[in-house]
């Protein structure tokens, strides 16, 4: 539905960044805490997860915090 490029959310449709936004501010402040590094770690997380037999988005450890945020 969005996607989050440093601090910028990128959505389809306006009622797509409503729906999301609250999960893609999380993603925005990972972004700001790890800097450069946030895009590599992300992958890390994916491939790691994917390497252990997990969901390598599900499972990919900031969108479980992103997810946890906004439950």
């Amino acid at each position: 539905m969005a996607m989050t490029l440093g601090h910028v959310v990128l959505a389809e449709t306006q009622a797509d960044h409503e729906r999301s936004r609250q999960h893609e501010r999380i993603h925005v402040a990972q972004y700001a805490a790890w800097g450069p590094f946030f895009l590599p770690a992300y992958a890390a997380s994916s491939i790691w997860q994917r390497v252990r037999g997990r969901d390598p988005y599900r499972d990919n450890w900031f969108e479980r915090e992103a997810y946890g945020h906004t439950k």
